[in-house]
């Protein structure tokens, strides 16, 4: 009796993966916020109708007639507490047709 020794392969190799690639960061890196920068504190419009005394129906009404200063973040709307204090010291009042 003799032993027959088959060797098994696949008929199509798995295909070998590409070389990676080094990527190199030529941007600098961003700096971490020292204590000499302040943190400014940011509100949502719930907070901000809250401070000013408005309903949120007329901050968004606001910010769509770009009467207030906001920073839009993809869908939602933010405010600095401080430059919304600064914007009603320097006459940003709110308008009779703005608050109906």
């Amino acid at each position: 009796m003799t032993a027959t020794i088959y060797n098994f392969q696949p008929a199509d190799p798995a295909p070998t993966p590409p070389a990676r690639r080094a990527i190199i960061v030529t941007k600098p890196l961003p700096q971490p916020i020292s204590a000499a920068q302040p943190v400014r504190k940011t509100i949502d419009v719930k907070a901000a109708a809250e401070q000013l005394g408005v309903s949120t129906t007329t901050i968004y009404q606001l910010c769509r007639e770009k009467q207030i200063p906001h920073i839009r973040i993809r869908a939602r709307l933010f405010f600095h507490t401080d430059v919304l204090d600064e914007w009603l010291r320097s006459g940003g009042t709110l308008s009779s047709e703005a608050l109906s």
